[in-house]
């Protein structure tokens, strides 16, 4: 048993916070070093992933009227694998983030993401799973909200402080 074929997933859903980690700091949910993001899913796709062997949580709603949620979390390694992390700005620029610049994803403005992932399959006394880990990346960043609204300085005439 186990996953053997990667799976693509389209305009993936980050979490924020404490679901992201790519800079692999020592937090109170990780270990130095560990790079990590959790993606949320919708039902129908977490429960096939769930079906073919990843591990999914199921998260119940936390407050009255609220969904349930499903979250899946990707280890990124740069040890033997290291993942290709495209990151194209508002403007249209693109950059390939390395393990060094990786860390930049923890703060960034995500406006969609679509992700690679390769299995790991591990076997611990007895028991058995499977590990995602991010093989690809592409991220597309939300434009700064200045550059929404016009800058803070276009047609001010005025010039008070």
């Amino acid at each position: 048993m186990g996953v053997n074929e990667n799976v693509i997933i389209k305009n993936a859903t980050l979490g924020r916070g404490p679901y992201r980690n790519f800079s692999g700091m020592k937090t109170e949910y990780n270990r130095a070093g560990n790079r990590t993001f959790s993606i949320f899913l919708p039902e129908e796709t977490a429960v096939i992933l769930q079906e073919e062997g990843w591990h999914v949580k199921h998260k119940p709603p936390r407050r009255e009227g609220e969904d349930d949620r499903w979250q899946m979390d990707i280890a990124v390694g740069f040890d033997r694998y290291p993942p290709t992390i495209k990151v194209t700005s508002a403007d249209g620029t693109t950059s390939f983030l390395t393990e060094e610049s990786v860390g930049i994803l923890d703060s960034a403005d995500i406006e969609s993401a679509d992700i690679e992932l390769r299995p790991y399959n591990w076997e611990v006394n007895g028991k058995v799973g499977v590990k995602a880990y991010l093989r690809e990346m592409d991220v597309k960043l939300r434009p700064p909200r200045r550059a929404l609204n016009g800058s803070m300085y276009a047609d001010d005439d005025d010039d008070t402080i």
